[in-house]
């Protein structure tokens, strides 16, 4: 057997320089030299999935997210796919068979490995046929941003890998939330009105039938006296 030890070929090493750079390379981390979503009508995996989908269904989508212009669509997408991987596993095989349509519009981006960086992040419950409504949009999107970055440079996302929180947002959302729960008290306070006008009525009334007895007390005794 005969081998050739040397430099390789300049073809060999045009080629590799070629795939490296080419702007249809694998994605590396969160640096994107193309839109990795397809220019598609997501309605139309949307739509049939909501033929099958319970109403009622709540999925957790985040409501206190730090308002970034360049990272708030990716941190968006992150938390739909995470909510798809959800539903893949506990749906049956129809359903299961939707979401993984969308899914695989999705999955591009655990190649970000994004985390929540803190732990001030809030959560909502939000019913499914709005959390599925909004997928289109999200992706629609974040596809333009891309697109529109990579025609000068790389879509450089790896700066949003940890999902930032906006802290009193959280709390005073958390607060609003939590006022409806204690409906214990929010009870009281409609029964002490209706308590208290129920009080004034009999307090009415009393004074009523003591002005009765006492004249009807005045004129007993003025008869008695004429009688006399």
């Amino acid at each position: 057997m005969i081998r050739y030890h040397g430099t390789p070929d300049s073809s060999v090493v045009l080629l590799l320089l070629l795939l490296f750079f080419s702007p249809f390379g694998p994605l590396k981390g969160c640096n994107f030299t193309y839109s990795p979503i397809s220019t598609y009508n997501f309605s139309q995996d949307i739509k049939p999935l909501k033929e099958y989908l319970l109403l009622d269904y709540k999925v957790l989508m985040p409501l206190n997210l730090k308002q970034d212009t360049f990272c708030s669509l990716l941190w968006d997408l992150h938390f739909i796919n995470e909510n798809l991987k959800k539903l893949i596993n506990v749906s049956g095989e129809k359903l299961k068979t939707l979401f993984k349509k969308i899914y695989d519009h999705t999955k591009f981006v655990e190649d970000c490995n994004i985390k929540i960086g803190d732990s001030s992040t809030s959560f909502e419950l939000k019913n499914i046929s709005q959390f599925v409504d909004a997928i289109p949009s999200c992706l629609q999107s974040l596809s333009k941003k891309i697109e529109r970055i990579t025609e000068e440079k790389h879509a450089d996302f790896r700066n949003c890998t940890n999902i930032q929180s906006q802290i009193g947002q959280s709390l005073s959302v958390l607060q609003n939330l939590l006022l409806p729960i204690n409906t214990s008290d929010w009870k009281l306070e409609r029964k002490k009105p209706i308590f208290h006008k129920r009080t004034y009525w009999w307090l009415l009334l009393s004074a009523i039938l003591v002005c009765l007895l006492i004249s009807l007390w005045k004129k007993c005794q003025g008869s008695s006296s004429r009688a006399i």
